[in-house]
């Protein structure tokens, strides 16, 4: 996440769960430096008959008010097509170590978008080309 960050985050809009807007410089330090507290808790009932033993386990990372919960980047999916924002959540994974997620939002709406406008330059151009209709025979 921070080589995607140091690479591409000036293009890149941060946003915190409030919807507030996250500093770039802060957001990078803050996928830096993430601290994860584990707590598992153990509950045990005995019974002249019966027993309940219940886990519970809690993840929590430590300042994630720093961390976006989204993160929009904006730049042209092909040249000469227009610039769009792509959308993206952000999911922590505190499994084997902290790791991010980033999952596309919106994406198939975007992409139809990008094959229309690619289609419709395709079509406004055909009038400008010479087209040659016949047979090949080498």
């Amino acid at each position: 996440m921070v080589e995607l960050l140091e690479d591409w985050g000036h293009l890149m809009e941060f946003k915190n769960s409030k919807g507030e807007r996250l500093e770039y410089r802060t957001v990078r330090h803050s996928f830096r430096n993430v601290s994860i507290d584990d707590l598992t808790s153990i509950d045990s009932e005995k019974q002249e008959h019966s027993s309940q033993v219940g886990v519970m386990n809690k993840v929590t990372v430590k300042h994630s008010e720093r961390l976006p919960t989204e993160i929009t980047w904006r730049f042209s999916p092909y040249e000469g097509l227009l610039s769009r924002e792509f959308s993206m959540r952000v999911a922590t994974i505190t499994k084997n170590g902290p790791s991010f997620r980033l999952r596309a939002m919106a994406l198939d709406a975007i992409e139809k978008d990008i094959a229309q406008e690619f289609a419709d330059e395709i079509v406004s151009e055909l009038d400008n080309c010479e087209c040659l209709l016949g047979i090949f025979n080498p």
